[in-house]
């Protein structure tokens, strides 16, 4: 779509949608979509990749999910749960749980992979398949459609990183099923990077092929803006694992806040772990390089009340008493979700991003949590990397988008023979957080604008959310709460609302 903030008419295209909440005012639901929305069409083959499954209201959503002739399930279910599973799934469904070789690993990745007779659908999610993750959450789905090599739409018959990146999750994942028709498509033109987790020791090459580490390899050959250099790096979740401040600080912080003027600026260091050390600890060339704050949005005791579902909604949101430790008071800010509509609809989302203005240096989607599980640790003197979940995200990087074709190719809507080539000059795009806020970019304001391209990212929340004040509590899930909430309800830790 096209549209224009000022004079200048830029060239948008948006960066993920949000999912559809139905009680909320119809104006925060335009661009938003529902899983029917990405289980559409006519599908031959489909992949789909949960924590938490609900069979009944996922056959009753998706009933082209019968139709299809092969459909593999991943899911994250154990005990009964899993074997509930088992008994409702259709004929055509083949249902699988990843093995789980590290004590506490989940396979909590929300992932869909479709084949149509005219390409391939990739959805990555932060919803499980339960009607109230679709229904009354805050949530994000990134999707992009893929021709074959051999249509005229295919940009390139070479392989790709995401081509091979999706291939080694899938291969992961489910080592039984056949995934190499997806070479036969062309994924040079995606519009993002999968980040994805797989449990293991991961060391050499593979070190870098997953997680955290991912990331900071990626971010370490990315120029950032020198106005980022200070961003505060914004960490928003649904769930936090049993965590140290140096990890958050010194290792994953140190990942997501990497770029390649830093590590010009910072090659005689050697060590990985030296980005947010203490003062005491660091040395000369340390003190040079700026310490980054860090900013975790995480809904307050009164957010949870006072949303949709009361209590109840808190339910989602892990957090024990155990986990709660006293360094996250440096660290908590609210989740202010005004901006999308969703303030009173509590986040399932995860997202990580840096920003500065309207722009944005980069920003995360995925299903990985604050934790080590899913991000992983650095271990044996840093020389591997510990997962134990299995994780699925997608990361919007300007500078390694490809130029937009128009229109955007579809494997479901109908299509010209051939797409319109790009005719300009590119230029690194902007990825905008508000599309309708263009501050003056410097001194090279008016030229530099003119010509780029713009992504919008409707990012739910405030980008530069507010502290938590000296009344604030984090939400804590194993917490009695005696003042009833919006529905009149009380919460006691261990059984429901009363």
């Amino acid at each position: 779509s096209s549209s224009s903030s000022s004079s200048v008419s830029h060239s948008y295209s948006r960066a993920f949608y949000l999912t559809s909440v139905p009680n909320i005012a119809p104006q925060w639901n335009v661009d938003a979509i529902g899983l029917s929305e990405i289980l559409s069409g006519d599908p031959l083959w489909c992949f789909l990749a949960n924590f938490n499954v609900d069979m009944e209201w996922l056959l009753r959503t998706c009933p082209v999910l019968t139709a299809i002739p092969q459909v593999f399930l991943c899911h994250g279910e154990r005990g009964e749960g899993g074997k509930e599973i088992e008994l409702l799934a259709p004929k055509n469904f083949r249902c699988h749980r990843p093995s789980l070789p590290l004590a506490y690993g989940t396979h909590h990745s929300k992932f869909i992979v479709i084949r149509y007779s005219t390409g391939i659908r990739v959805a990555v999610c932060t919803a499980n398949f339960l009607e109230v993750d679709w229904t009354y959450k805050t949530q994000g789905v990134w999707m992009q459609d893929f021709p074959p090599k051999s249509s005229p739409w295919a940009q390139s018959s070479s392989v790709s990183d995401f081509e091979n990146d999706l291939i080694l999750y899938l291969q992961r994942t489910d080592p039984k099923m056949d995934v190499s028709f997806l070479r036969h498509y062309d994924f040079s033109q995606a519009r993002g990077i999968l980040i994805t987790s797989v449990p293991g020791y991961h060391k050499g090459s593979d070190m870098f092929r997953f997680g955290h580490m991912k990331v900071r390899k990626l971010l370490e050959s990315e120029p950032i803006d020198p106005s980022f250099e200070q961003a505060p790096l914004v960490c928003q979740l649904s769930s936090i694992g049993s965590v140290e401040e140096s990890w958050v600080t010194d290792e994953l912080g140190r990942s997501f806040t990497s770029s390649l003027n830093l590590k010009t600026s910072s090659s005689s260091s050697s060590r990985v772990s030296t980005f947010f050390e203490s003062p005491k600890k660091q040395n000369t060339v340390q003190q040079q390089l700026p310490r980054v704050p860090v900013k975790i949005i995480w809904p307050t005791v009164d957010a949870v009340r006072n949303g949709f579902r009361g209590y109840t909604a808190g339910g989602s949101l892990h957090l024990s008493k155990k986990n709660c430790k006293p360094f996250f008071d440096r660290y908590w800010h609210h989740w202010e979700a005004a901006r999308s509509g969703r303030e009173r609809c509590m986040p399932h989302i995860k997202s990580y991003t840096r920003a500065v203005g309207s722009r944005l240096a980069w920003f995360l989607l995925t299903s990985a949590n604050l934790s080590k599980a899913a991000w992983g640790s650095l271990v044996k003197a840093e020389s591997m990397l510990m997962i134990r979940s299995y994780e699925v995200g997608i990361l919007i990087l300007p500078s390694k988008l490809p130029p937009l074709t128009q229109p955007v190719y579809s494997c479901t809507q109908p299509l010209p023979s051939m797409p319109t080539p790009c005719s300009s000059p590119r230029k690194t795009p902007l990825l905008l957080w508000d599309p309708h806020h263009i501050e003056s970019q410097g001194p090279q304001s008016s030229d530099s604008m003119e010509s780029k391209e713009i992504i919008y990212c409707p990012v739910p929340y405030n980008v530069f959310p507010s502290p938590y004040g000296p009344k604030d509590r984090p939400w804590v899930g194993d917490q009695d709460y005696l003042d009833p909430d919006i529905c009149g309800h009380i919460w006691t830790p261990h059984g429901a609302p009363s």
